[in-house]
């Protein structure tokens, strides 16, 4: 993903032929990215990093490639949202087509969707986000975790704030030690231990006594109360799931699934519950607000805005989801790609990813 995250459908993959040929598949369309074996490679939900023959470092750019740099780098990988890099103990970061240098030296760093953190070689610590470095703090806070788009940290005075969208916002005059992060949001137990929610600006209180559990996702917070509610909070509301804590129950990316007391598979997507199996399927994959499972039937199904799908009945040795793009290994050696439109398969031309 060589530009910022949008809200625009993504239908990426890449993949090696029998030579070592890198591939892209883009929304329906297949590409050669290099005539020639490459050495290295990874991919995001938009685009391909690669190390040619000849040691050059390369990102995949429409029909196209981009050099980045003339080495290869020690290290590289993609958030949803960006490609980091370094080169020589130096970090960049590949966004909206230009190549930033975040820091000389850099020493720790952690990427996400659209933020990147770091130190810089005088400790100082700081954020990328948007095409800007933020001075967040000139001496290495007292911790910090990050995720999606936001970062939640104790300062060294023992104050407990936030970043998101390239603003920083007190959320305690005190450190807070219990909290978690997800895509816009904050969730933490103050002082008292009452549960409170950091979400898209506004701190929300949501329960004044200490919850059993609690577990931060995609501008959800799931968790158990002291009167056995199972319930959730999204965006600026809190949903009741259950009247009992069920045995079995997950939190990924934006979605809630669970069994209910009468063994059916619910999900809990942005709002409203839906029911998906009469039974819990193995390999369950999920990516932002899509769900991928094979049935009784060993179909494999797609769960995607409140609707359930039939992808393939044929016999299906692996998947995975990227982006809005769902890919199945059938037959051994095929490949089918399901976007938007038809599937497409690809025969026996591949190698690995």
């Amino acid at each position: 993903m060589c530009s910022h995250l949008t809200s625009s459908a993504q239908y990426f993959f890449a993949y090696t032929d029998t030579f070592g040929i890198l591939y892209v598949y883009n929304d329906g369309a297949i590409r050669r990215m290099d005539e020639r074996r490459v050495q290295n490679y990874k991919f995001g939900t938009q685009s391909a990093a690669f190390v040619d023959r000849m040691d050059f470092f390369k990102v995949s750019l429409n029909a196209t490639s981009q050099q980045l740099a003339q080495n290869p780098p020690s290290n590289f990988q993609f958030s949803r949202g960006m490609l980091t890099f370094t080169v020589s103990n130096n970090l960049y970061v590949y966004w909206k087509e230009n190549v930033t240098k975040l820091s000389f030296y850099s020493g720790e760093y952690t990427v996400h969707d659209s933020v990147v953190c770091f130190y810089d070689r005088t400790n100082a610590f700081k954020v990328f986000y948007d095409g800007t470095i933020y001075n967040i703090n000139n001496i290495p806070v007292r911790e910090y975790k990050a995720t999606r788009n936001i970062v939640a940290y104790n300062t060294n005075a023992y104050i407990f704030k936030a970043f998101l969208r390239g603003k920083v916002k007190t959320l305690e005059q005190y450190e807070v030690e219990n909290y978690q992060v997800g895509l816009n949001t904050v969730g933490y137990l103050d002082q008292t231990g009452r549960l409170k929610v950091y979400n898209s600006s506004v701190v929300y209180d949501l329960e004044e006594l200490t919850p059993n559990f609690y577990t931060v996702g995609d501008d959800i917070v799931l968790y158990h109360t002291k009167n056995n509610d199972f319930k959730v909070f999204y965006k600026d509301s809190v949903y009741r799931l259950e009247t009992f804590l069920p045995e079995k129950y997950w939190v990924q990316d934006g979605l809630v699934y669970y069994m209910d007391e009468n063994n059916r598979l619910k999900v809990f997507d942005r709002g409203n519950v839906h029911f998906l199996e009469y039974f819990l399927p193995n390999g369950i994959k999920v990516f932002n607000h899509t769900l991928v499972f094979k049935n009784r039937l060993n179909n494999l199904m797609m769960y995607r805005n409140g609707e359930v799908k039939n992808i393939s009945n044929e016999v299906v040795n692996n998947y995975w989801i990227n982006g809005d793009l769902v890919v199945y290994q059938a037959n051994v050696s095929d490949l089918v790609f399901v976007g938007k439109g038809e599937p497409f398969r690809l025969r026996y031309n591949w190698q690995k990813f």
